[in-house]
């Protein structure tokens, strides 16, 4: 059997004091980033648990006791400390505790920050009953469900990659109903797919062809011509957006003008809003010359573009109530299940 880290070898591997472990997870803020970063990459790839009693008495069988506490955890790519939630993370965290709340469980809401390793005391402390999973990182996805039952939320990807329950929106249905409303507007479907993969995310579970096999399945279900060289992805991050965003618009400028392409499937970009005004700069007319099709996670409201958005009241809800069926039966295989869109909204 393997034996089991202590606390003497998450010290000696990140070259500390024991005491300075103990501290650090605990939270006392009196070490440097570089210190604190060197216990918590430790502790990760020890796969360390302070308490090994409470390992005991929460142990993952029918019997174990449960706490009725859930967690939600969250990617933030940034470098920075400070996390802002957005408008849609801000409702998302509100769905979450809420549909815990449902439940008669306690939810609460952690971020992970890209350039701080995981660091989260109830997790280390096996106190968590489940964990809802909103983060594209391999690595972190399987030291987390290997931990505690846990699902994934809108990360495009099979769930037999991960492992575990993947939730996403039905986002196929809704291009393709996004789709057939365009063209009844009397335009016709022909498409071309742009996507961004962000390569700041290392380990990423990601891909390109994951960001657009939305888009190509609802172009079959809709028979819009979608031809293979038109299906394109970029590399983007915060550092590189407004160069590649440029890039962005001329090709699409070019699809439009060159190859007769009308519907431009985005995913993963900037705002749908930001780069419409980019386009109509660059001389391109909306939706007269070309029509936008996009996710989003709050209305859009602009000409040109058809808007899929998510329904994350729902999205929180199913998360919440498929993790709690895996709690029952962690051993359950893991599946995909699929949110309805919420509104789809008009181009014209």
């Amino acid at each position: 059997m393997t034996k089991k880290a202590n606390i003497r070898d998450v010290a000696k591997a990140a070259g500390v004091s024991i005491t300075a472990v103990s501290q650090i997870m605990n939270g006392l803020n009196r070490y440097s980033d570089e210190t604190v970063k060197k216990v918590w990459n430790a502790v990760n790839e020890l796969n360390y648990t302070p308490n090994p009693y409470a390992k005991k008495i929460f142990s993952r069988d029918t019997s174990r006791v449960r706490t009725g506490l859930l967690l939600r955890i969250t990617y933030h790519s940034y470098a920075a400390r400070r996390f802002m939630p957005t408008d849609h993370e801000a409702e998302r965290m509100f769905y979450f505790e809420r549909s815990c709340m449902a439940h008669d469980h306690f939810g609460s809401n952690y971020v992970f920050r890209h350039s701080l390793e995981l660091r989260n005391r109830l997790l280390f402390n096996d106190a968590l009953d489940g964990v809802v999973l909103g983060l594209p990182h391999a690595g972190l996805i399987r030291q987390i469900s290997s931990r505690v039952p846990a699902v994934l939320t809108d990360v495009e990807v099979d769930p037999d990659v991960v492992g575990i329950p993947v939730i996403n929106t039905d986002f196929v249905q809704g291009f393709a109903t996004a789709l057939k409303r365009i063209q009844a507007a009397g335009i016709p479907l022909k498409m071309a797919v742009i996507t961004g993969t962000n390569d700041e995310i290392a380990d990423s579970v990601v891909s390109a062809d994951s960001l657009s096999s939305d888009f190509v399945f609802a172009a079959m279900r809709t028979q819009a011509e979608l031809k293979k060289e038109h299906v394109i992805n970029f590399s983007i991050s915060n550092d590189t957006n407004e160069i590649v965003m440029q890039e962005i618009a001329e090709k699409i400028v070019h699809l439009v003008k060159s190859d007769g392409v009308r519907v431009i499937g985005v995913r993963h970009l900037d705002l749908p809003a930001k780069l419409a005004a980019l386009l109509e700069k660059k001389g391109l007319r909306l939706p007269e010359d070309a029509v936008l099709l996009t996710s989003c996670d709050k209305p859009v409201r602009r000409r040109g573009v058809a808007a899929v958005n998510y329904d994350w009241e729902k999205m929180m809800e199913i998360a919440v109530d498929v993790l709690l069926q895996k709690i029952e039966n962690n051993d359950s295989a893991p599946g995909r299940y699929l949110v309805p869109c919420g509104e789809i909204e008009n181009f014209n």
